[in-house]
């Protein structure tokens, strides 16, 4: 199961994050907060959609994946604020 969500908050006033549940996952899980590398330029909800979806079945868990602005035209730390958003609605 996935939804899209915007969290209030951040350099950019809101991030969207995607939230992936293992199939009919209900009531409170544990979350994993997933945070692709890629020097903060390449990668996005699309890239990693596999591995995230593997994750939250292995695991039985959320998986939060925080949609943040890549670089060049977001410039250090625009990125690791709006991941620490996401990871502080969690």
């Amino acid at each position: 199961d996935e939804e899209w969500i915007t969290v209030p908050g951040g350099p950019t006033g809101q991030v969207r994050a995607r939230v992936v549940r293992p199939a009919g996952g209900s009531g409170d899980l544990p979350v994993i907060v997933y945070v692709h590398g890629a020097g903060w330029v390449f990668g996005n909800a699309h890239t990693h959609d596999r591995l995230v979806r593997e994750l939250a079945v292995g695991a039985r868990a959320a998986v939060v994946f925080p949609e943040y602005d890549r670089s060049p035209e977001h410039r250090y730390p625009v990125a690791l604020e709006q991941v620490w958003t996401v990871a502080r609605w969690v």
